[in-house]
């Protein structure tokens, strides 16, 4: 194997490595620093068209690699859960909410974190 094919595929193993490794931090790590903090849930498009569940308060319980599991206060959010995009009761309200389906998260109506892929 020459130098300059080595020199290719580590540019290639680099150019996939930041940017997934980016991903990471804003998906996981970010959320995850905010696990038992109340926030409010800003649903994707297609969650407040198909389901009609606008911005709601909630809990953010646990962060895993494709969503998050969020606890309602009290009652039910409208739309909630919505089979037809992925967001599934996952307990006592206790819901799971893929990463597509969060547009942002807000605390005390700042932006705190936005999702650069929502559906």
């Amino acid at each position: 194997m020459t130098a300059s094919i080595r020199n290719a595929i580590r540019a290639l193993a680099i150019l996939v490595a930041v940017p997934t490794l980016a991903l990471a931090v804003h998906y996981y790590v970010r959320l995850h620093l905010m696990i038992h903090s109340t926030v409010d849930i800003e649903p994707g498009k297609w969650v407040w068209v198909e389901c009609e569940t606008h911005r709601f308060s909630a809990t953010i319980d646990d962060v895993t690699v494709s969503g998050i599991v969020v606890r309602t206060g009290v009652g039910q959010p409208q739309g909630m859960p919505c089979e037809v995009v992925g967001v599934t009761v996952t307990g006592d309200r206790h819901y799971f909410m893929p990463f597509r389906t969060v547009l942002g998260i807000n605390v005390n109506e700042r932006r705190v974190w936005s999702n650069p892929f929502p559906m």
